[in-house]
């Protein structure tokens, strides 16, 4: 393969002296690599104006100004009587749902028979 001519170092051509000025210092885009012209970009006028908050009458500014003011701390002191009654529930067999299920009332017969608990196992599986 053939060694790249000094001229073209960082070029996509070979490009002459007088070219390579002719591109840094002159407008013409016959001697520019890419044929580009660099343009001032044309900025259009304003077509958005800036958010003026609506006017609010003193008398409501003044009482805004009151009700978002800083108010100071206010510290309570619980230690001297619990003046509250709380009643605290206690879960218990009250609260479980009913076990019919395993009541056995009159007409019902409850069998400890462990073969109907579970299916048996068709297909490919047999014990």
């Amino acid at each position: 393969m053939a060694k790249r001519p000094v001229s073209a170092v960082g070029n996509k051509r070979p490009i002459s002296e007088y070219a390579r000025k002719a591109a840094v210092f002159g407008g013409n885009p016959r001697y520019k690599m890419e044929n580009i012209i660099q343009m001032e970009l044309d900025m259009p006028s304003r077509t958005t104006r800036d958010y003026e908050g609506p006017s609010v009458a003193p008398r409501i500014q003044a009482a805004l100004d009151a009700a978002l003011q800083n108010e100071d701390d206010l510290t309570l002191d619980a230690s001297s009587s619990n003046t509250f009654n709380t009643k605290i529930k206690i879960k218990g067999k009250r609260g479980e749902r009913p076990k019919t299920a395993k009541l056995v009332g009159p007409g019902r017969v409850y069998t400890t028979n462990e073969n109907n608990e579970y299916p048996t196992a068709r297909g490919l599986v047999k014990n």
